[in-house]
């Protein structure tokens, strides 16, 4: 998610500079920054597939796949490429909006993807400090059952009567 998030940022002023560029291009650089997003949004997929199949998991791992919404990302880029590919279209006299209306879907891109790894983050500690107490828990009974078992013979030996 972080990797997007900057990726996403760094796409963007390199494609507002060719579209801000009067005669220049955006269109191979549009092309590009969409592939680069679909293929770390499929990378988001795969994790989240393998989140989902591992069963014994599924638990602590519901709020995490909650957190990912990988159709919203998706949205909001196909969102923004539109932009990115109206925006040299315009008249001269709407370039000004068609930029501001560009960077508005970049923003609003970048900001739910931030949202979505705070959120994914925020899971992810949760989902390890209940691992963590369920490790403490698992050792507190271990260490009960090992004590258990070595003074047991202990309390249940019967005592010889002592001889006078």
């Amino acid at each position: 998610m972080a990797e997007l998030s900057q990726y996403i940022a760094e796409g963007h002023a390199s494609i507002r500079g060719l579209v801000a560029t009067p005669g220049s291009s955006a269109d191979a650089a549009l092309l590009s920054f969409e592939k680069a997003v679909d293929r770390r949004i499929a990378r988001l997929r795969t994790l989240n597939s393998q989140i989902e199949q591992r069963a014994a998991a599924t638990v602590w791992s519901q709020p995490l796949q909650g957190s990912i919404d990988v159709q919203r990302i998706d949205e909001e880029r196909r969102a923004y490429v539109s932009a990115g590919e109206t925006a040299p279209t315009v008249g001269v006299e709407e370039s000004p909006k068609a930029l501001r209306l560009l960077d508005l879907h970049a923003r609003k891109l970048i900001v739910t993807v931030a949202t979505m790894r705070d959120s994914a983050e925020m899971a992810r500690g949760q989902a390890l400090f209940a691992a963590e107490e369920i490790a403490a828990v698992s050792s507190g009974f271990g260490s009960l059952l090992i004590a258990y078992l070595i003074w047991y013979p202990i309390f249940t030996r019967r005592r010889e009567p002592a001889m006078r």
